[in-house]
């Protein structure tokens, strides 16, 4: 039987442009075994006070949604920016994790990978780091978890950039709950 696992990024609740309801109606149409929060689930950056308790019941209703699955909570740049740094898995009652090895792909929201390949380089100049001069850099981040999915030969998982995107086995962007609406469907034996 082949479990199914949810990966969904970029919720970005307690922001003015959550789509929370329409990924809380999504998620009580969805069978699967596991779901994975690949960070920006909340947004500590930007939110509003008042969506913040708007979206507080639907956060109720995904922690039922979830109760009885396998969750694992990957933090990103919007929702770990609170005091001293505390992440909000607790919410969900889940393990908090940066980055996990799962079923031969690597995920983790993605806010880190160009400045860890930056650190790479210092001792590998091969190394290409793509870097946009415009106000776009979605394809640079792209190309530079493509470049790090080569070095460490497994598949990458991200969110972090909103645009949903699948690049010849090597990258898998889960998109977002702002503009796209979307998520991955993972399923292995």
């Amino acid at each position: 039987m082949k479990e199914k696992t949810i990966i969904v990024s970029d919720l970005h609740i307690g922001n003015e442009e959550s789509n929370i309801v329409k990924f809380v109606e999504c998620l009580e149409t969805l069978d699967f075994d596991t779901i994975i929060f690949n960070g920006d689930i909340f947004d500590l950056l930007f939110y509003s006070k008042k969506k913040m308790i708007e979206h507080w019941q639907y956060v109720i209703k995904i922690r039922k949604l979830i109760k009885s699955k396998k969750v694992y909570y990957l933090p990103g740049n919007h929702d770990k920016w609170c005091l001293f740094m505390i992440p909000f898995g607790f919410l969900f009652g889940i393990k908090v994790r940066k980055r996990i090895h799962y079923k031969g792909y690597i995920i983790e929201h993605g806010d880190f990978i160009d400045f860890y390949l930056q650190l790479r380089k210092i001792f590998n100049k091969d190394i290409i780091i793509y870097t946009d001069p415009g106000e776009s850099g979605e394809d640079d981040f792209h190309n530079n978890c493509i470049e790090l999915a080569q070095i460490k030969r497994k598949p990458f998982i991200v969110g972090h950039s909103h645009v949903p995107k699948i690049v010849d086995n090597l990258l898998y962007d889960s998109g977002d709950w702002i503009k796209h609406n979307t998520y991955i469907i993972l399923e292995k034996n």
